[in-house]
């Protein structure tokens, strides 16, 4: 993978965990990797959302959602 499209998957993913916590979620990034964990605000538990889903969002403009 070319290093802009690193940057430029990290910036997506940033923006679409920016919107989730306006939303009322928690979402942190994982240490050197392109992918984030994502949890509810009134739960202790993160879900992990890997780099290829956060591919498929962006190219929907949606955000993912947590699974019941």
């Amino acid at each position: 993978m070319k290093h802009s499209d690193w940057l430029r998957l990290q910036t997506e993913g940033d923006r679409i965990c920016a919107t989730l916590r306006q939303q009322g979620y928690k979402c942190h990034k994982q240490t050197r990797r392109l992918s984030w964990k994502l949890g509810s605000l009134d739960q202790g538990d993160y879900i992990d959302i890997p780099n290829e889903q956060l591919q498929h969002t962006t190219d929907q403009e949606e955000a993912p959602s947590l699974g019941e």
